[in-house]
C-alpha cells in the first residue's frame, strides 16, 4: 500500500524545487506501485527537470499505458520532445485507449455476436455489432504488436555509439542522443541490436531504458 507521508515527502520536495530528492522519492514509491500512472507521471516531471530527458520520456510513456489520455502525460510529453528536438517515429498504441480498455471493448462485441441472435438484433444492428468488433480486433492486435513484437527503448545517455557488432572493436556506424526512442531488434547479455531509422547497430545495455 502506498506510504502517503513518503508521497507528501516527494511532493513537498517538487513544490521546493529540490528535484534530485523529489525524484528520488518518487522512484522509491514506483517500486512499491509500479503500474501507478499519477506516481510515474510525477517521475518523469522531476526527471524532466534535472534534464534527464530519457528517464523522462520512459516514465511518460509507462504512464500512458494505463492512462493513455492522461491531459498532463500528453502535454509534458510532447514539451519534452520539442525540447530535444529529435525525430521520433510514432507511436500509436500509447494513444486514444489503454490495453485493459481494449480487452474490455473487445469482449464486450464479442459476447454481442454470439448471442445477436438469441437478442433478435435487426440486421442493422448484426452489422454494426460485426462491424465494432473487427475494429475492437483489429484495435487489439496493433495495440499487442506495438507493445510486444515491436519492443521500443530510449536513450538515457547524453550520445551512444552503435556498432556493426555486439563490442566496441567493430565499426562505429551511426551516434544517437539522450532521448532518442529506437525499436528493439535483440536484446543481448551486454550490449543489444536497435533500429534507427533504416538502419540498424549494437548499443551497449546500460545505455537505454525499455518503455
Amino acid at each position: 500500500m502506498l506510504n502517503k507521508a513518503e508521497l507528501e515527502a516527494a511532493n513537498q520536495a517538487y513544490l521546493n524545487s529540490d528535484f534530485a530528492l523529489a525524484q528520488h522519492s518518487y522512484q522509491q514509491l514506483v517500486k512499491e506501485e509500479p503500474h501507478n500512472p499519477l506516481l510515474l507521471i510525477n517521475l518523469a516531471n522531476s526527471e524532466y527537470q534535472l534534464e534527464n530527458y530519457g528517464p523522462a520520456i520512459q516514465h511518460y510513456y509507462q504512464a500512458k499505458k494505463f492512462l493513455p489520455r492522461s491531459k498532463e502525460a500528453n502535454t509534458n510529453l510532447s514539451i519534452v520532445l520539442n525540447e530535444i528536438q529529435l525525430k521520433q517515429d510514432p507511436m500509436l498504441a500509447y494513444n486514444g485507449l489503454s490495453l485493459f480498455e481494449s480487452l474490455v471493448i473487445f469482449f464486450v462485441f464479442n459476447l454481442l455476436y454470439l448471442v445477436k441472435n438469441k437478442l433478435k438484433f435487426n440486421s442493422s444492428l448484426k452489422f454494426l455489432v460485426i462491424f465494432c468488433l473487427a475494429i475492437s480486433s483489429i484495435n487489439l492486435a496493433w495495440m499487442a504488436y506495438e507493445h510486444k513484437a515491436k519492443a521500443r527503448v530510449v536513450v538515457t545517455e547524453i550520445t551512444t555509439k552503435a556498432y556493426s557488432g555486439d563490442s566496441e572493436a567493430y565499426s562505429e556506424l551511426f551516434e544517437v542522443l539522450d532521448g532518442q526512442i529506437l525499436e528493439l531488434v535483440k536484446a543481448g547479455d551486454d550490449w543489444s541490436q536497435v533500429k534507427y531509422g533504416d538502419q540498424l547497430g549494437w548499443v551497449k545495455n546500460e545505455s537505454y531504458e525499455v518503455i
